[in-house]
């Protein structure tokens, strides 16, 4: 699945890029910020988004291995429950935006969504209550979204934007009592 992304991704990426990766703390998100690495140019620059301070450290130890000609910039606080769009949109304009040395070669926007959640697995999705679907929704529908807008309008002189959103084959094949991750 990670080969199916960077070939999504390829047409932005054969130049300097600006990739934005959620959940790249671990897992998938982490093998998807690895393999971009390897075929991201020089001067690019990636945005690692997620919650646990160690772990960004790591992949982005990690990925300047794999090459260090890539800008890494780790945003911990990237927490779909309780997101901080202000803080967000702060960090990126920090990051990037205010950096002269980074934003001129700079023209494609790829931006990777690996953020979610499972949910409460142990109920079948017709005992759940609307607040419970509500705040599901809200981690992993509506946070995807305002992330979305807020990168995008931080981001808004770049001319080419690429934007992913991982999903698994529960996003086509119903499973039971997974309702909601099916949907969202």
């Amino acid at each position: 699945m990670v080969e199916s992304i960077l070939l999504y991704a390829m047409a932005s990426l054969e130049r300097p890029a600006c990739v934005v990766v959620t959940g790249a703390n671990k897992g998938f998100g982490k093998a998807v910020c690895l393999s971009l690495a390897k075929v991201l140019k020089p001067r690019s620059v990636m945005f690692v988004l997620g919650r646990k301070v160690q772990a960004l450290d790591d992949c982005i130890a990690e990925i300047g291995k794999v090459n260090e000609a890539v800008s890494v910039f780790a945003y911990s606080r990237y927490d779909c429950d309780h997101l901080d769009h202000d803080d967000l949109e702060q960090f990126i304009v920090n990051s990037f935006v205010g950096n002269k040395e980074l934003t001129p070669p700079v023209k494609d926007l790829v931006v990777i969504h690996n953020a979610a959640s499972l949910g409460d697995l142990s109920r079948p999705s017709n005992v759940l209550t609307a607040t419970e679907s509500t705040d599901y929704m809200r981690i992993n529908l509506s946070a995807m979204i305002q992330t979305n807008t807020t990168i995008l309008n931080c981001l808004d002189f770049l001319p080419n934007k690429t934007l992913i959103q991982v999903s698994s084959l529960l996003a086509v094949k119903p499973l039971k009592s997974m309702a909601l991750y099916c949907s969202g």
